[in-house]
């Protein structure tokens, strides 16, 4: 396992080697809610750390069958997980764990007898949508009654599936057959600011100098007119979220003063609607 944290110029390695070199690691996910936690598999074997790469832990032994063919993690729950399973074997499609992969509950439920290749998560609503050798399948809210979800889609091998909140789609990436897109299942109740964008100013006056970071975004098209009541703005600090400011639905910029020049800050940006829910975050890094 190798990480850069300079946008893919040097890598660094954060593991020693966990298979043996016939058994490439195929599968990776890290949490969205805690970076330490990564989770990678090859077929037959799968680990984990939880501390961002410093010790690693084998998960084979648990209750999880070989197979393993794609990771997804709870948006908000770094020891939840589920994985997408490979193969011919009845019943055996899609497994769940609440504990970073100690235990593990099956979740096939009514999903055909081939091959799961992918698996994701609505950051959203929760729900569940897995790639298979017949399409697309989706289950709300983890419940074991899958749904077809192929309407106009081919019957055809799905390896891939990226979801774009903002534009209220899931998008495949099939075999043979290119790339396809869906409205989600479930429409968000409210979409976050779109084009976020961020950038150091210098205020220089006679008697001192300060540094200004500033945040401007746009509206989101997607939201309804009057549907988004207020903005936050938070400021990141390791996986702590301080709100900074409610800013009303007709802002979009926003100045946070005397900064230090050399430290790089990471804020997030939301929507507010009317009955207090919130969008997902939208982030920016400022240095």
């Amino acid at each position: 396992m190798f990480k850069s944290t300079d946008r893919g110029g040097t890598w660094t390695s954060i593991s020693h080697e966990l298979t043996n070199p016939d058994l490439e690691l195929r599968s990776l996910a890290v949490s969205p809610a805690d970076s330490n936690y990564i989770y990678t598999a090859n077929y037959s074997r799968m680990f984990v750390t939880t501390d961002g790469g410093n010790s690693w832990k084998e998960l084979t032994g648990s209750s999880l069958p070989t197979g393993v063919t794609y990771i997804a993690v709870h948006p908000r729950d770094p020891r939840t997980l589920w994985v997408s399973l490979r193969g011919y074997r009845a019943g055996q499609k899609v497994f769940r764990s609440t504990d970073a992969g100690e235990t593990w509950a099956n979740v096939s439920g009514i999903l055909p007898n081939i091959p799961a290749n992918c698996i994701t998560i609505d950051p959203l609503s929760y729900g569940l949508y897995v790639g298979t050798d017949l399409g697309v399948f989706y289950s709300p809210s983890d419940n074991i009654s899958w749904l077809s979800f192929d309407n106009g889609l081919p019957n055809v091998i799905v390896n891939e599936l990226e979801i774009h909140i903002n534009g209220n789609k899931i998008r495949a990436a099939t075999f043979g057959r290119g790339l396809w897109e869906s409205p989600l299942a479930v429409t968000p109740g409210i979409f976050s600011p779109i084009d976020l964008a961020g950038e150091r100013r210098i205020n220089k006056s006679l008697f001192q100098m300060e540094y200004i970071d500033v945040l401007t975004w746009r509206a989101n098209p997607m939201n309804e007119p009057d549907k988004v009541v207020n903005y936050r703005i938070y400021q990141v600090t390791g996986n702590t979220e301080t709100l900074i400011e409610t800013v009303n639905p007709g802002t979009f910029q926003f100045y946070i003063r005397n900064v230090n020049r050399q430290i790089e800050y990471l804020y997030s940006i939301s929507a507010l609607d009317e009955t207090g829910k919130e969008s997902l975050k939208v982030y920016i890094s400022v240095e």
